[in-house]
C-alpha cells in the first residue's frame, strides 16, 4: 500500500497540545539562490503544470509560497510541499540544506491551516545522496531513500529518531533567538512532549528524489520533457505555434512567482488551457472570451433568442475540440435548461438535445487523414434519456431535410452508445425511431417538389439505406441508385451543397477502406466509381465561384475611378457576381453582393431598389443563419452570431 502518510496522531496532537503554537518557531524561508537554480525552480514549476494538465489533475500549484512548489488540491484534500535543489555537491544529513529542509517540513506539518489535509514533504534534487564519511549519517538517507515506500517498523523508528533529532537543534537554536515569553515557554513544552508515534508518523509523510545527473544535464533535460509535455496538449495551436506556448507558459511562471499576494501565485488548469486558447486561432480566441463570461454565470432563467443560439454555437466548438470536453460541466445546465423548457419551441429544444448527446458521448471532429489514431468516445448519456425520448416523441415535428439529417445522424450515435451499455435506452426504441424516420424521409422525398430540397432527401436515403443495408440481407450497394439520381436533377439544384456532398463521399471511402472489411469491397468499388462521376460537376460548379470572384474585384477596380459612367458598369458586374454566388456553397456571396447593389442603387439615388435589395439580403441571411455585423448591429441580441454555420457531424 502506497504511504503519504497517516495523520491520525498528528491531528490528535493538534486538538490535545496545540502543537499549531509551535509554528512560531519558523523562519522566514525565502528563496535565494543563484540565478541557475531560480531558473530551474521554474522550469520545475512549469513542467508540473504542464503535466498536472494532462493528468487532469486538480491541484492548485504555487510558486514560492509555503515551499518552491505547493501543490493543493481541495477535492481530495491532499497536499505537495516541494523543495527543488540544482546543485554540484551530493546531500547527506549533515548538510544544511537537508537539515532545513527537514525542519521546515516539520513547521509545514504543525501549521493549523492544513489540519484537514493529507501531506506529502518532497524533496528533489538532481544529485546523489553523498559517500558515507566520518559522522555525515550519508550511508542512513541512502537507506531511507532505498526502502522509503517499503518502511518496516525497525527501519522507520531509525529514520524518525534521525527527523526528530534534526527538528529538535533546529526548534533549540530558533528557541535561543527569540525572546523567552510564556508563548514561547508553552510551545517548546507542547515540542518536547511529541511522542515516537508523532515522530514516525511525520517521517512517513517525507519522499526523497535523487536525479543523479549534473546541474547542466538535468536542466536541459527538464526543457526537453516540459517541450514534449507541450506536444501531448491537443489544442490546435500546439503543432504550429509550440515554441510560442513554451515561452507563453514560462514567462506566466515567472510573473506569478513575483506576485505578493499568495492567491496571485496560483497556477491552475483554467489558467493554462485560457493562455493556450488565446495563442491559438481566431476562433479558438472566441470560444476563450465568451467561455470566461459563461462559466461565471448563472444558467438563463428566461429564453433568450440570440442567447441561445450563442450557447449552441459555443456548445458545438467545445465539443469537436477534445482539448475542450472537461467543460461539459459548464454548459450542461445551460442545454438541459433548453431542452427541458415546455415553454419554448419544440425546435428550440430539439437543438439543445442534439448538442447534448454530442457534448456527453465526448464526440470530437474526426480526422480523415489519419484514423487510425482515433480514439472511440468514452462518454455517456445516463440522466439524458427522457431528452433523448422527447427528441423523437414527433417525427413529424421534423421540418425539413436538415431536420431529418440530424435525427438520422443522432441515430447513428446512439446506436453505439446503446451497444456500450452508456444509456437507460433499449435497442428496440432505438429501432422504433429509426423505422419512423425511414418512412417520413421516403414521405417527403416522394411528395417534394423544390429540387434543392428533393436534393437533401435523395442524399439522406442514399446514406440511410448505406448504414442500414450492412447489417440486414439486402443488397449492401442498393443505395447508390438514390445518388445517381441526384446527380439526374442536381443541376437544377444550386442551393444544393454539392461541394460538401463530393466531401462526404470521399470521406465515406476512407472509412470504409480503413475498415479494410472484405464484405465491404463492393461498396467501396460502386462509391469510387460514384465519385468520378461526381467530381466534374463540382469542377463546373467551382468554376462559376472562381468566375463571380473575378467578377467583384474587376467591379471595385471600376469603383476606385471618379467617372460616374464606372459606376454603372461596378453595378452590372455586381448583378452577375449575384447570380454565379447563388448557390448554397457561397450564399454569403450571395448576400454581399445583393447589399453592394442595394448600396450603389442608392448611390445612384434609386432609394426604393436600394430597400429592395437591401431587404432582400436581411431576408436570405435570416433564413440561412448568416448574420453580420452590418446586417444586424445590435451584437446578435436578436440571431445567432457567423459561427452557426459550423457544420461537420457527418
Amino acid at each position: 500500500m502506497k504511504i503519504i502518510g497517516n495523520i491520525n496522531s498528528i491531528q490528535l496532537y493538534y486538538k490535545i497540545m496545540n502543537i499549531n503554537k509551535l509554528f512560531l518557531f519558523s523562519k522566514n524561508t525565502d528563496a535565494v539562490g543563484s540565478q541557475r537554480g531560480y531558473n530551474y525552480q521554474t522550469l520545475k514549476t512549469l513542467e508540473t503544470w504542464v503535466e498536472n494538465y494532462l493528468k487532469n489533475e486538480k491541484d492548485d500549484i504555487y510558486c514560492e509560497f509555503e515551499e518552491d512548489i505547493f501543490q493543493k488540491n481541495n477535492y481530495d484534500k491532499s497536499l505537495k510541499f516541494r523543495q527543488i535543489k540544482l546543485y554540484s555537491s551530493n546531500f547527506s544529513f549533515s548538510s544544511d540544506e537537508i537539515k532545513k529542509c527537514i525542519s521546515h517540513f516539520f513547521m509545514l506539518s504543525i501549521k493549523s491551516d492544513y489540519n484537514d489535509f493529507t501531506k506529502e514533504f518532497i524533496f528533489e534534487t538532481n544529485t546523489n545522496v553523498a559517500a558515507q564519511y566520518t559522522d555525515n549519517d550519508a550511508k542512513l538517507l541512502k537507506e531511507w531513500v532505498d526502502n522509503q515506500h517499503n518502511l518496516n517498523e525497525e527501519k522507520l523508528g531509525r529514520f524518525s529518531e534521525k527527523v526528530k533529532e534534526i527538528v529538535t537543534e533546529y526548534v533549540d537554536k530558533q528557541k535561543n533567538n527569540i525572546k523567552e515569553n510564556e508563548a514561547v515557554s508553552e510551545a517548546f513544552g507542547i515540542f518536547q512532549k511529541l511522542e515516537d508515534s508523532f515522530w514516525k508518523d511525520f517521517t512517513k509523510q517525507i519522499r526523497w528524489k535523487f536525479i543523479g545527473e549534473s546541474p547542466d544535464i538535468e536542466f536541459s533535460n527538464v526543457k526537453k520533457n516540459i517541450e514534449n509535455l507541450i506536444s501531448q496538449l491537443s489544442f490546435d495551436s500546439i503543432d504550429n505555434e509550440s515554441v510560442q506556448v513554451f515561452g507563453v507558459l514560462l514567462e506566466h511562471v515567472f510573473t506569478r512567482t513575483s506576485q505578493v499576494d499568495k492567491e496571485n501565485r496560483k497556477l491552475t488548469n483554467e489558467d493554462l488551457e485560457k493562455l493556450i486558447l488565446n495563442i491559438g486561432t481566431s476562433d479558438d480566441k472566441w470560444y476563450s472570451s465568451k467561455y470566461e463570461y459563461y462559466k461565471n454565470i448563472a444558467p438563463p432563467s428566461d429564453f433568450r433568442i440570440g442567447e441561445f443560439f450563442e450557447v449552441l454555437d459555443l456548445v458545438n466548438y467545445c465539443r469537436r475540440k477534445k482539448y475542450l470536453h472537461k467543460h461539459k460541466d459548464t454548459w450542461n445546465p445551460f442545454l438541459t435548461f433548453y431542452s427541458r423548457n415546455v415553454n419554448i419551441e419544440d425546435d428550440f429544444r430539439r437543438k439543445a438535445i442534439y448538442e447534448i448527446v454530442f457534448l456527453n458521448n465526448e464526440f470530437y471532429e474526426v480526422d480523415y487523414e489519419n484514423l487510425n489514431e482515433r480514439n472511440r468516445p468514452k462518454g455517456e448519456l445516463f440522466g439524458f434519456e427522457e431528452d433523448v425520448r422527447f427528441y423523437y416523441n414527433d417525427i413529424n415535428g421534423f421540418k425539413d431535410a436538415d431536420d431529418l439529417e440530424n435525427a438520422h445522424i443522432l441515430t447513428n450515435i446512439l446506436f453505439t452508445i446503446i451497444e456500450n451499455k452508456k444509456v437507460n435506452i433499449s435497442i428496440d426504441e432505438l429501432k422504433k425511431w429509426f423505422v419512423q424516420l425511414y418512412r417520413k424521409i421516403s414521405q417527403k422525398l416522394f411528395l417534394e417538389k423544390d429540387i434543392n430540397e428533393k436534393c437533401k432527401f435523395l442524399e439522406l436515403k442514399g446514406n440511410l439505406l448505406m448504414g442500414i443495408n450492412r447489417i440486414r440481407p439486402k443488397d449492401k450497394t442498393s443505395f447508390i441508385e438514390f445518388y445517381y439520381e441526384l446527380l439526374k436533377i442536381v443541376d437544377d439544384a444550386p442551393l444544393f451543397k454539392l461541394s460538401q456532398f463530393s466531401e462526404r463521399i470521399d470521406k465515406y471511402l476512407k472509412i470504409y477502406i480503413h475498415h479494410n472489411v472484405s464484405e465491404d469491397e463492393d461498396i467501396i468499388e460502386v462509391l469510387d466509381e460514384f465519385s468520378e462521376s461526381l467530381f466534374p460537376l463540382v469542377e463546373k460548379r467551382e468554376g462559376k465561384v472562381r468566375l463571380a470572384k473575378s467578377q467583384v474585384n474587376k467591379a471595385y477596380s471600376f469603383l476606385k475611378t471618379s467617372k460616374p459612367r464606372n459606376i454603372l458598369k461596378a453595378l452590372d458586374l455586381f448583378h452577375k457576381a449575384k447570380d454565379n454566388y447563388f448557390q448554397e456553397d457561397t450564399i454569403e456571396g450571395f448576400v454581399l453582393a445583393l447589399l453592394n447593389i442595394s448600396q450603389l442603387y442608392n448611390s445612384l439615388g434609386m432609394h426604393f431598389a436600394a430597400k429592395n435589395y437591401a431587404l432582400a439580403s436581411f431576408r436570405m441571411s435570416a433564413i440561412k443563419g448568416i448574420f453580420a455585423d452590418a446586417i444586424c448591429p445590435c451584437n446578435w441580441s436578436c440571431a445567432p452570431p457567423c459561427h452557426a454555420s459550423i457544420k461537420g457531424d457527418k
